[in-house]
């Protein structure tokens, strides 16, 4: 009886922890609120934007998360205009961007742009 008392419990825990965790605000720099609400394929309509660049070459992709596809990728030196950030399942937090230079949109991880990318939630 008391191993299945246990063991009820142990799962009770480990569902209230998942889901806790879901909740939690996580990202690159910890200054962003954090929910999962981006998909491959995912280009939001937005007009602001701060501008920044990429350390190193970046990818860009369809969606936020390394998962989704390669649309092309960005340089240190072009100038990139950051539009809003999302989460990935991951935990990770991306910025959608228009590269000024090419016209190239998508989404790159924050730990690859300077100042961490948007913060501007999409």
């Amino acid at each position: 009886m008391h191993t299945k008392l246990r063991n009820a419990l142990a799962i009770a825990g480990i569902a209230l922890v998942g889901t806790v965790g879901l909740a939690v605000p996580a990202s690159a720099d910890g200054d962003k609120s954090f929910t999962v609400a981006g998909f491959c394929g995912w280009d939001p309509s937005t007009d602001g934007g701060t501008y920044g660049h990429a350390f190193g070459h970046a990818n860009v992709r369809n969606g936020p998360g390394s998962g989704c596809d390669r649309r092309g990728g960005a340089d240190p030196h072009d100038s990139l205009r950051y539009r809003c950030y999302a989460g990935a399942a991951d935990g990770s937090t991306w910025t959608y961007v228009t590269d000024e230079d090419t016209w190239l949109t998508g989404w790159i991880k924050d730990t690859y742009l300077a100042n961490g990318g948007s913060f501007t939630h999409c």
